[in-house]
């Protein structure tokens, strides 16, 4: 997941938070204490960076009119449906739970958008395993790194990486499956999203 870039004057701070952060998250268990400052941590980070949603424009619940005309329409559809956990309660009840709430699908600049996302992920946040499954197109080291926490400078040099494996095994396969296809296709878009990212300054930390 994207964890945000840091506000100006605010760079050391936040480069030593997210290093503490790696550090303690990399560990294999965590004690309660140990996950209560790593929540701390992540917490006081978010308080000094530009968060993503922020970057391309995505606008709030509550606090910007477009957010709130979108959650009207979805309430419409949402509250009526027996199976939605909307369902029986009033409009204003759901937006007091959803207040400043960013809503991505309404971002000024969608080009930030995971072209491929999972169960779990937002639709900023690029899942992680369509990198991993792609070992045979770009070895094992490079798959494994998706799960690895990357600054934004890295963010860069993994696309690279990933680009240049790419360019290779094109030039050494003239015929390719469906798989591969799908595959490349599935790499390309990774390589587009984290140079998108890391260009603006956005680190990403792997989902558990």
């Amino acid at each position: 997941m994207l964890y945000g870039r840091p506000r100006p004057g605010k760079e050391a701070d936040f480069a030593g938070l997210t290093a503490r952060i790696n550090e303690l998250d990399g560990r294999y268990a965590l004690s309660d204490d140990e996950r209560a400052r790593l929540e701390k941590m992540v917490n006081q980070r978010e308080g000094i960076a530009i968060l993503p949603w922020e970057e391309i424009g995505c606008p709030r619940i509550g606090r910007d009119e477009a957010a709130d005309r979108w959650l009207e329409e979805q309430y419409r559809t949402r509250h009526v449906d027996p199976e939605d956990e909307w369902h029986g309660r009033t409009l204003a009840e759901v937006r007091e739970d959803l207040e400043g709430v960013y809503v991505e699908e309404l971002a000024a600049e969608p080009d930030g958008m995971a072209g491929i996302i999972g169960p779990l992920t937002g639709l900023l946040d690029f899942r992680g395993k369509v990198v991993g499954y792609c070992e045979a197109i770009i070895g094992e080291e490079l798959a494994w790194e998706a799960y690895e926490p990357h600054t934004a400078e890295e963010c860069l040099v993994y696309a690279a990486c990933i680009d240049q494996k790419l360019g290779e095994f094109l030039e050494e396969h003239d015929a390719l499956d469906d798989e591969e296809i799908e595959s490349i296709e599935e790499l390309f878009e990774a390589v587009r999203w984290l140079r998108f990212w890391g260009g603006r300054g956005f680190g990403y930390e792997p989902w558990e």
